[in-house]
């Protein structure tokens, strides 16, 4: 996908995400990809 890519960068350099993601402590997958959905809005 032509669009993943520049939307993956634009994550990357966002430093309010990179704040937050690194701010988490998942102690499990299950708790790892409820933080990644809540984030995304989804």
């Amino acid at each position: 996908n032509t669009s993943f890519i520049p939307q993956r960068q634009q994550a990357i350099d966002n430093h309010s995400y990179r704040t937050t993601i690194q701010s988490w402590n998942p102690n499990s997958l299950p708790q790892s990809v409820t933080a990644i959905k809540s984030l995304s809005g989804n």
